[in-house]
């Protein structure tokens, strides 16, 4: 938020309400007087309550007494000359406005979240249906201006990292620091990403290179065979035969599957021969049926 890039305000509590950036005049009298200077001329709550009011800046809430922003800025401006507060937070603003301006291009706020959104739509593990809502007022680095360049899921991302930069660097600091630590945290964060899914791959293919393996080496000993064109493992397949017999049968000393051969089998079509080998049968004619 532009407020809390303004160092003299930063310990200052402000609000919104109806669309309108208030702080509490009690706040801002006892800000003056904490910051008041020999030279400077007196600040009385009469006196500001009644500059504020003449220009319309004065809202009550409750039994509250509030101040804009708007004529706050335009009081500070017109003070610089009389409180030396004023002219210190005039200062501020006009360093703000500077450093804005003649900032690195290639690092702006703007060109950091359209980086951002772009990273978003590449990155295919996060669904930002799951990313939580946030409450955009209170993420003070978040610039809301630039909202509407963006789809509602790419903002989505934005406030998260935003929220997460909040989280690592809850310390003040100026319009520039603030942006470099922004993109060097979101240069880490691409960075772990990419090596994240470097490590995936690997182990994709390294997982695919073993199960070839174990497939070549059944092959070189006769342990697999194809029937229609499927590929079975024996191995694999005495497993799957051992977890369906084992309710009917509790005394297996051996199962052993064989493939068909044309020549001795009189069924007419292709497939394995299961031989399941009993210390002894305990089952009713009724149960093998079943099975």
């Amino acid at each position: 938020m532009f407020l809390k890039t303004i160092p003299h305000f930063k310990d200052l509590v402000f609000i919104k309400e109806n669309n309108e950036i208030l702080l509490p005049l009690v706040d801002f009298v006892k800000f003056l007087k904490e910051n008041r200077k020999p030279d400077d001329t007196p600040s009385r709550t009469d006196n500001i309550h009644r500059d504020f009011d003449k220009k319309g800046g004065i809202q009550k809430l409750g039994d509250k007494v509030y101040i804009t922003l708007q004529i706050l800025i335009s009081y500070v401006i017109s003070k610089t000359t009389s409180v030396a507060i004023c002219k210190d937070i005039y200062k501020d603003i006009l360093k703000l406005i500077i450093a804005e301006k003649n900032y690195s291009d290639d690092i702006y706020t703007k060109k950091l979240y359209d980086d951002i959104a772009v990273f978003s739509s590449c990155n295919k593990h996060i669904n930002a249906t799951e990313i939580l809502e946030f409450n955009e007022s209170q993420i003070y680095t978040l610039n809301s201006n630039y909202k509407h360049f963006f789809t509602d899921t790419e903002w989505k991302f934005i406030c998260q990292f935003e929220d997460y930069f909040q989280q690592q660097y809850p310390d003040f600091a100026d319009y520039s620091e603030t942006l470099t630590r922004k993109c060097n945290l979101f240069a880490k964060i691409k960075k772990a990403y990419e090596i994240g899914s470097q490590l995936s791959k690997y182990t994709k293919e390294y997982t695919l290179r073993s199960q070839r393996r174990r497939e070549f080496s059944d092959i070189l000993y006769d342990n697999s065979f194809v029937v229609n064109e499927t590929f079975h493992i024996y191995t694999a397949l005495k497993s799957c035969i051992l977890n369906a017999v084992s309710g009917f049968f509790h005394d297996i000393e051996e199962i052993v599957c064989v493939e068909c051969s044309p020549e001795s089998c009189a069924h007419v079509f292709t497939g394995v021969h299961i031989y399941i080998e009993l210390s002894k049968l305990e089952n009713t004619d009724e149960e093998l049926r079943d099975l």
